[in-house]
């Protein structure tokens, strides 16, 4: 774990403690005054940014709202949320703690906001949801109606707090035991044996635990912001739901990093997809944005073509593949879509080192 995520965790659970306390209509501003001092200090030029880019959102809608102009709005805050993102991040002096989270955010609501769904929330409002402690740096991506619901409705209880707890606790063990620990000692002998002999099944290999150990960090911390959620009293979106029991890759990205997935099917698959009339086109536009959400990079330019790739092959054989005995399949299954997933690493590397 970071020591920005280790500050978060730990100022979690002191607002735990102090909205247990605190009169219900002082908790929602006390949780955002909490992230916006660790964010000052952790990364101002994060905060600065975010501000401006909340700013920028408000304002546009505003203005959108007036003069009757919301889709011009709605590209100006794509377009300068988007490279504002990309050009701050590749700064190396500046840090930018839950950049591309807030970026997310703050575009579903204008999107939302665009397509007529709901009124832009208010300044304070918006501040608030980008600012709770637990999930600003691992995510989830929750979704601003319900953020806001559950504020409004929520109740502390000592079993919401116990549940929430039990989350939190077995999250961090799965992310830092089974992730952190366990999935590196197991690969350190492959690692030491790259040194040596590079090769392509080693590095399918060692790219197949990659999988494994993000898989166990990212929802062991997904994990840990649910349960410090519910312990405050809000119940935010699952981020994971067994992914690797999917029976296919186009289940599988139903339920991997699920806030993002259903942001990119929500806000790029659909609307390309509608507009080209082309699924294969929504397919890749989606899995692009969900590659460079990650990294700007031509690894992740291939990274996206080949995930679209396995999205669209897995949909168009799903009626070839052979019946399979039950216990079988429990075993096949995750083994080919994780075989899949990460050959895309030594298929783009490889890639990568043809072209030079």
């Amino acid at each position: 774990m970071t020591d920005a995520l280790i500050i978060f965790v730990c100022a979690s659970l002191v607002l735990v403690l102090t909205t247990f306390v605190t009169p219900r209509h002082l908790a929602a501003p006390l949780a955002s005054m909490v992230g916006a001092v660790l964010l000052a200090i952790l990364s101002p030029w994060g905060l600065i940014w975010l501000c401006a880019l909340i700013g920028l959102v408000s304002s546009s809608a505003a203005l959108g709202d007036r003069i009757g102009q919301k889709d011009l709005a709605t590209v100006i805050v794509v377009a300068s949320a988007s490279a504002s993102l990309l050009w701050l991040r590749e700064i190396d002096t500046i840090t930018l703690i839950g950049g591309a989270y807030f970026t997310l955010r703050n575009l579903h609501v204008m999107f939302d906001w665009w397509m007529g769904r709901y009124r832009m929330p208010s300044v304070t409002a918006l501040l608030q949801y980008n600012l709770f402690p637990p999930t600003m740096v691992a995510g989830p991506i929750h979704r601003y109606p319900n953020f806001e619901r559950q504020w409004q409705r929520r109740r502390t209880s000592a079993s919401d707090m116990a549940a929430g707890a039990e989350r939190a606790l077995l999250g961090l063990a799965t992310a830092v035991i089974l992730g952190m620990w366990m999935v590196n000692e197991a690969a350190a002998p492959l690692h030491e044996a790259w040194t040596t002999n590079p090769g392509f099944l080693l590095q399918w290999t060692l790219s197949a635990f990659d999988w494994i150990e993000l898989y166990l960090v990212f929802s062991g911390l997904s994990s840990v912001a649910i349960g410090l959620s519910l312990m405050i009293g809000l119940r935010i979106e699952e981020n994971f739901n067994r992914p690797f029991s999917s029976a296919n890759l186009v289940e599988f990205w139903s339920r991997w990093h699920m806030t993002l997935s259903l942001w990119c099917r929500d806000y790029v698959y659909q609307p390309i997809a509608t507009a080209t009339r082309s699924p294969l086109t929504g397919v890749l536009a989606a899995m692009l944005v969900l590659g460079l959400w990650h990294e700007t990079s031509a690894y992740y330019v291939l990274w996206a073509i080949w995930q679209a790739i396995g999205i669209v092959g897995s949909r168009a054989l799903a009626p070839l593949y052979p019946a399979l005995p039950k216990r079988l399949e429990r075993v096949a299954t995750p083994l080919l879509m994780l075989g899949w997933l990460s050959l895309s690493k030594p298929v783009a590397l490889g890639v990568l080192n043809v072209w030079g």
